[in-house]
């Protein structure tokens, strides 16, 4: 038997690419419809996808399954400082790749709307450029692959962690803010809808000057963060564990 995770049914969002970056991206498209269409086992963790699935392929045997978390035990552990912030805390943080569809641009936008910048924008991640940085600004841009080892520094010492995508199928990025207790920010898309803490703010996907507000208001909360053990919930062992044995028993 055969199971095949389906991370994007549909294409995200994307700025003009090579001729080369096109046509890998049309191989990676084409594979992805190929496979959803002859292995007759599929499962996701995004539940607009698994509805979808379930009425394109009515035939199929289709699940949901919880996104694994991407919290490793060198990032647990990693002590390694992140250099290009040479002592700066309390900063607003987006980790992870950046492409048109993480929104990174309307972040930026937003946080240039704030009147009164008491903590610099952090942009870490290897991706499109956007801006470069600067100090008097208050925008930092790291732009290479951070490493597992430098996460920990990197989460602990945000004031905020926000993710402004304009589009998700299923990400690991929650599993990292959760984990450190970070104050969140997230965009009203339904992958997120479906994952969010109590604790977790959310913006119109799209709008800066509701980005903006909430980041504001998210930066001046004094309320401390009541884990209620959602990291467990969403991401343990056991969790990722139960919900794969449903999948190999119910197919």
């Amino acid at each position: 038997s055969v199971y095949y995770t389906v991370h994007d049914l549909w294409p995200h969002e994307g700025e003009r690419k090579s001729l080369t970056e096109r046509l890998i991206s049309c191989y990676i498209n084409w594979s992805t419809k190929i496979n959803m269409r002859i292995i007759p086992n599929l499962t996701t963790s995004s539940r607009t996808q698994y509805i979808a699935l379930k009425n394109r392929y009515p035939s199929k045997k289709v699940n949901m399954t919880c996104f694994p978390t991407l919290v490793t035990s060198q990032i647990v552990s990693g002590e390694r400082v992140v250099r290009e912030l040479n002592g700066i805390t309390n900063y607003i943080l987006f980790f992870g790749s950046v492409d048109k569809y993480k929104g990174v641009d309307l972040l930026l936008s937003a946080y240039r709307l704030l009147r009164n910048k008491s903590s610099f924008l952090v942009v870490a991640g290897k991706g499109i450029q956007y801006f470069d940085t600067n100090i008097q600004k208050g925008e930092i841009r790291i732009n290479r692959f951070i490493e597992d080892n430098e996460l920990k520094y990197l989460y602990e010492n945000a004031a905020i962690v926000v993710y402004p995508y304009r589009s998700a199928t299923m990400s690991g990025v929650l599993s990292l803010a959760y984990y450190f207790k970070k104050k969140l920010l997230v965009s009203d898309i339904p992958f997120f809808i479906d994952n969010i803490s109590l604790q977790t703010s959310v913006f119109q996907s799209g709008n800066i000057y509701d980005l903006s507000e909430k980041i504001r208001v998210k930066l001046n909360e004094t309320s401390h963060i009541e884990d209620n053990g959602y990291y467990e919930k969403l991401y343990s062992t056991d969790t990722l564990i139960t919900g794969y044995k449903h999948l190999y028993n119910k197919s």
